[in-house]
């Protein structure tokens, strides 16, 4: 991230607080859906709770990454920019699905989806940064985030491929299976 940091400092620390917010909430907002998927009566369901377990396991390692880096970049992990307020308003509709216990639980699957799409794309768009500018160190450490951010992604669309598959269907998919 030293490259990058010279060349525009106050631009990195704000694109690092935007990433930071969205890992702070999906780690809250897999907390909430876990919590959701695993009083529920709905098997197929229950079987995907591994699954964002592992997936709020590694957004909560991208929060600590994150801050690190802030730190690392002269910023403190609170640091308030314009990206991260926007950030903060642009998840509050995805916050609100998950956290609202009348929410049909496709619903909340489908606000997953949303932030998953949103948190990779920011992900991608630091990477390409980082590639433009030659910056090999902080490409090695944002590939490796960006591949989880992937993994995420595939995850949470197989989950509701299987749920759409049954709503419109009436098939019973594995959540674990391979999203086609």
């Amino acid at each position: 991230m030293k490259h990058l940091a010279q060349l525009d400092r106050p631009a990195l620390i704000d694109r690092l607080a935007e990433r930071l917010v969205f890992e702070r909430l999906a780690v809250e907002l897999y907390e909430a859906a876990i919590l959701r998927i695993n009083a529920s009566a709905d098997v197929l369901v229950r079987r995907a709770a591994p699954t964002l377990a592992r997936i709020r396991f590694e957004e909560h390692e991208h929060a600590s990454w994150l801050e690190r880096a802030l730190a690392g970049a002269g910023a403190s992990p609170s640091v308030e920019t314009p990206r991260s307020a926007l950030a903060r308003i642009e998840t509050e509709g995805i916050a609100r699905v998950v956290r609202d216990a009348r929410a049909p639980l496709g619903h909340v699957v489908q606000a997953l989806l949303a932030a998953e799409l949103v948190d990779h794309a920011g992900w991608h768009a630091l990477l390409d940064l980082a590639d433009e500018a030659e910056d090999d160190d902080a490409h090695e450490q944002l590939r490796r985030r960006l591949d989880e951010e992937s993994t995420h992604l595939h995850a949470i669309r197989t989950i509701e491929r299987a749920l759409g598959r049954r709503e419109f269907l009436g098939l019973e998919t594995d959540v674990t299976r391979k999203a086609a």
